[in-house]
Parts: structure tokens; sequence; C-alpha cells
């Protein structure tokens, strides 16, 4: 039997441990360097979104919690809400757009960890299309399957349920929050 020796123990793992802390600290250098334009990237897509949502707005103003859609005449167009709900990967966040008498204009899947080929189809044209209808009376959205999207029905996607109900879920909570918005300005 061979016994150990400690050189041949400790090089090693000493080795392993100088590249991780110098792979650890090549990570953080690009994370800072990159930090910046990340933020400015995701601040341009939203900015896209927003306009795929209201493509007749010619602007937006920041609120606190949401965006106000203006026209060309600055008249108030729409309200564009960003909400997040759990859905079976992780978080899904998810843009709203709701016009003043309450129709849901769009919705746009921000990001999402769901399942590829089930749940990341949240973000095909299909699924998103079926939000466009009116808020209905009772204020809150629901997730069906097999049914007809509309009358405040959401026909889930086949084999993600979970995924619908959060992408459901985040659209209520804007709905929430254009509800409360609309009696505050009332």
């Amino acid at each position: 039997m061979k016994k150990l020796n400690v050189k041949n123990v400790l090089f090693p793992v000493l080795s392993l441990v100088v590249i991780c802390c110098v792979v650890s600290a090549l990570l953080a250098v690009t994370n800072a360097v990159t930090k910046s334009r990340i933020e400015q990237n995701e601040a341009e897509n939203s900015n896209a979104m927003r306009y795929e949502i209201f493509a007749e707005a010619k602007s937006f103003e920041s609120q606190d919690s949401y965006y106000v859609a203006l026209n060309d005449s600055g008249d108030i167009i729409g309200y564009v809400f960003e909400t997040v709900a759990k859905g079976y990967g992780g978080d899904v966040s998810v843009m709203t757009g709701i016009a003043p008498d309450g129709q849901i204009k769009g919705i746009r899947i921000l990001s999402h960890s769901e399942t590829p080929g089930l749940g990341a189809n949240c973000t095909n044209e299909e699924f998103i299309h079926r939000y466009e209808q009116k808020i209905p009376e009772n204020g809150e959205l629901s997730v069906v399957k097999g049914a007809p999207s509309e009358n405040g029905n959401i026909d889930a996607i086949t084999g993600a349920t979970i995924t619908s109900k959060a992408v459901t879920s985040a659209v209520n909570i804007a709905i929430s929050e254009f509800e409360t918005m609309s009696r505050e300005g009332d």
C-alpha cells in the first residue's frame, strides 16, 4: 500500500484554489465592465416592447411604478406595467399595456426561466394575443384549459399550466395596479 505524501495532496489542492480565485476575479471584472452596457440594453429592450404594445405612442412618461403612453398631442392612450409572478422554472416578468378604457392592449414577456418547448412557449405570439381583451368585471383573468380566450378566460398553454397561471397572475397584478391608479385619479 502506498503511503500518502503531503506534497502529492497539497500541490493539486492549492493549484485548484488559485485557479478558482483567478477565474472568480476575472468574472468579477467582466461583470463590472459590462454591467452598465447590460443595463442599457435591458432599458432599450423594455422601451422597444412598450412601443410594440402601444405602436401609436409618441412617448412614455415614467411614473412611480408604471409608464404612461402618450400620443403626439400629449393625450394619454394607455399605461404600461411591469410585474413578476412565480412560474415553474422561476420568476416570469411580464409587461402589460392597458388602455384607459380597461382594454388590455397587449403583453410582452420580459424574462423567464421556463422549460424549453413547454413553458417557454409563453413568448409565442399566439399565446400573448390571448390577453388582448377587456378587463373582466371582477377585475381578474382566469386560466382555463381548452376554452376560448375571452370574457376573462385565458386558454392555458398545453403542458404548461403553471407557466400560463404565472403569466396570468402577473397580468392580474398589473390589472390591480391599473384599477388602483384609476381610482386614485378620480
